[in-house]
């Protein structure tokens, strides 16, 4: 959830520097694939320290 928020806070900066909701979905999508690979990360390192 921290993500999302993050990524809503950062259109909502990107729309007032820009003043266009042109950059809002790739903000997003970027966010969430960066939450994905370190969800991945902390998965895999769970794994092997169990």
């Amino acid at each position: 959830m921290i993500s999302i928020e993050l990524a809503i806070a950062l259109n909502n900066e990107r729309n007032h520097v820009f003043g266009s909701y042109l950059f809002a979905p790739d903000m997003a999508v970027q966010v969430l694939r960066m939450r994905a690979e370190l969800e991945q990360e902390i998965n895999a390192d769970i794994r092997k320290n169990a």
